[in-house]
């Protein structure tokens, strides 16, 4: 089985390697993503084999050396971390720390750091700097009108109702698409396309035993023969990992995702500092 995927492996990245047009090269650069997800044991063949362009392929190559757990020089001396905690509308204070930051610098938050960390509704700003969604500007924006629709249409006895019924105060639906709508199809691995830092967001997995355990979606794969300290998965929908992040018990239900059960990473780590510290190292 190892032999055939390496075999396989090698005729992936010889396409790549003679690929003759743009287009070409980005359709192949495409199968090779596709084919390190299919096969996560085809990266450290690949990384052997040497596998390593306008605007679109350099970011469809940046997303196929995340996933083989390449990491770029960093921006200064030593890798700058970002951690931004939960705590609901808190989340705003941290909104402005970074604008006043960006202010100070004359850069954007993406330029400043190597490594964005985020938990609970931290995760909501990671996101959108992190995949090139938007400014702080539109993190700010989503972050009130969300508050404001979530949190002030809810009444008491509909709130209630759903505590009863479905554990959660909250409509989580609403919830859902409003995340989707606003961070559309992007996946984690995508967010390497546009030139961003790498990226973590943190969850709580329930069900993984007797243990509550924290769990990070990662926009990389670790590099050779490096294990995480943490579990984690970068292939998720970057929506999907920013509704596990912030699933706040009794505000809203879990997010159930290939059988694992996910809450709030606040839980077990409302400030990921030590989380980002152990990636960059």
């Amino acid at each position: 089985m190892l032999t055939s995927i390496h075999s396989r492996t090698s005729y992936v990245i010889s396409a790549l390697v003679t690929a003759e047009t743009s287009e070409c090269l980005l359709k192949r650069t495409e199968h090779f993503i596709e084919h390190l997800q299919q096969y996560p044991e085809a990266r450290d063949y690949a990384i052997k084999e040497g596998a390593s362009f306008g605007d679109d392929v350099k970011g469809i190559v940046n997303e196929a050396l995340a996933l083989m757990g390449y990491t770029g020089p960093t921006k200064s001396r030593g890798p700058n971390v970002l951690s931004i905690d939960g705590g609901g509308i808190r989340g705003i204070i941290a909104i402005e720390i970074l604008r006043h930051l960006e202010i100070l610098t004359g850069k954007k938050v993406h330029e400043l750091f190597d490594y964005i960390v985020g938990v609970s509704t931290g995760a909501i700003i990671a996101a959108v700097i992190a995949s090139g969604a938007g400014t702080l500007e539109t993190a700010n924006q989503m972050y009130v009108t969300l508050s404001k629709q979530m949190f002030g249409n809810t009444s008491l006895i509909g709130g209630t109702s759903r505590l009863v019924w479905t554990h959660s105060y909250y409509d989580t639906e609403a919830w859902e698409k409003m995340l989707q709508d606003n961070l559309k199809g992007i996946t984690l691995t995508e967010c390497n396309r546009y030139n961003m830092p790498k990226m973590s967001v943190v969850s709580c997995v329930v069900n993984s035993g007797s243990r509550l355990a924290p769990f990070l979606f990662r926009t990389y794969e670790c590099g050779f023969r490096v294990r995480s300290v943490f579990p984690g998965t970068s292939r998720a929908q970057l929506w999907q990992a920013v509704r596990a992040s912030a699933a706040a018990p009794t505000y809203f239900t879990e997010f159930n995702l290939d059988g694992l059960l996910h809450q709030d990473g606040g839980i077990m780590v409302n400030n990921p500092t030590a989380v980002g510290l152990l990636r960059p190292t």
